[in-house]
């Protein structure tokens, strides 16, 4: 899935006019999708509090201008709780075991009781370990505020930012909706419909499509709201996007 990705970001970031400066990699895992853009991109910053893939990230690091934030970007400054889906070393998405053996499902939702009681949509049935289980552990987040403070950049060098955190779109993104709303910053979101419920997704989608005139699928096609909402209405696994 990693390596469809890279192509389908390849080929979103060759067909558009995006300039070359800083690229965000929110949830950047082992360095899938940050480090195979290092030439492409002046600066990348790739934020990922899983210990377990901070390790591997750091020895796969060969690259002077990608540079690890190892805290999970957040609605606030502070120390909050992270895991879910087995812990920290478990299994991917699809429910087999990596060579790396990193959990790429750990999600900041483990701080919302609701999310900890109660049952996660899954709609497709996805084989994975339950929401709630596995040890948590605490970590660091920051607001995107205080990151571009504290490493002196403006937003209007943020060339594009990728966002797959496991559900976490939920907390951080009406945090920088109204960044994203005056800069028109070109995004990639993995929706994590099989996480979130269907309102939710479709209340942050609304949001993002009064946002950006482009919006696309993960064959770079144009898309609809309408279309976008009534298929996670009727149940569908993770949903790719780039907005433009």
């Amino acid at each position: 899935m990693r390596n469809k990705e890279h192509l389908v970001l390849k080929n979103f970031l060759n067909t558009s006019s995006i300039e070359n400066n800083v690229y965000l990699d929110i949830g950047a895992c082992v360095g899938e999708l940050s480090f195979p853009f290092a030439d492409v991109f002046k600066t990348i910053y790739s934020f990922e509090p899983n210990t377990e893939a901070i390790k591997i990230f750091n020895e796969k690091n060969n690259y002077d201008n990608v540079i690890l934030i190892n805290k999970a970007l957040g609605d606030f400054d502070g120390e909050v709780m992270f895991g879910g889906f087995g812990g920290l070393k478990r299994y991917n998405q699809s429910g087999v075991r990596r060579n790396d053996n990193i959990n790429e499902m750990n999600t900041l939702l483990v701080n919302d009781s609701d999310f900890m009681e109660g049952k996660i949509p899954n709609p497709m049935n996805l084989p994975m370990p339950k929401h709630n289980s596995g040890d948590l552990v605490k970590i660091n987040c920051l607001t995107l505020d205080t990151f571009m403070k504290e490493n002196n950049l403006s937003f209007e060098q943020i060339s594009f930012i990728k966002m797959d955190i496991e559900g976490g779109e939920k907390i951080v993104l009406p945090n920088i909706f109204d960044k994203l709303e005056e800069y028109k910053i070109p995004m990639y979101l993995e929706l994590h419909t099989h996480i979130l419920s269907s309102d939710v997704c479709i209340d942050i989608l609304e949001k993002l499509f009064k946002i950006y005139d482009n919006v696309f699928d993960s064959e770079i096609k144009s898309i609809k709201f309408d279309f976008i909402s009534n298929k996670i209405k009727k149940g569908c696994g993770t949903v790719q996007l780039f907005f433009r």
